[in-house]
């Protein structure tokens, strides 16, 4: 699920069952043999990012928060290797992702202040889809 591909009718039927739904490759996963650019290259999107200063990347978070997405996997580019080094068990990796997370919930906590501004051009979203 992403905000191109948003499974209106699956997210009702998983919350009717109390079944739980997570955003994975919330940026659409260009480079995947199965992904696409088409978030990124959003003209809807990039209109929203562009009015309140932010990328395309970072006004996508509070969107999966309207939908009520409840996990979302957003990770930086750094925090790849993050994960591997935390799944192999190095000290290195965990500081590293603890590191990463430190990061992304700090740019969150900036965003959401921004975002809170924005409730109406979320809206446009459902155009995407």
């Amino acid at each position: 699920m992403n905000v191109a591909w948003q499974q209106g009718n699956l997210r009702k039927f998983c919350q009717e069952k109390g079944i739980h739904v997570s955003a994975w490759s919330p940026l659409g996963a260009n480079g995947a043999s199965w992904g696409s650019l088409a978030v990124i290259d959003s003209p809807v999107l990039k209109d929203i990012a562009i009015a309140i200063g932010k990328s395309v990347a970072q006004i996508l978070k509070p969107f999966y928060e309207l939908i009520k997405s409840e996990t979302t996997m957003m990770r930086t580019a750094s925090q790849k290797w993050g994960y591997i080094r935390i799944m192999a068990g190095t000290i290195f990796g965990g500081i590293l992702g603890f590191y990463v997370m430190h990061r992304l919930e700090t740019n969150y906590k900036e965003l959401d202040n921004d975002m809170r501004k924005c409730k109406e051009e979320f809206k446009e979203f459902e155009r995407i889809a």
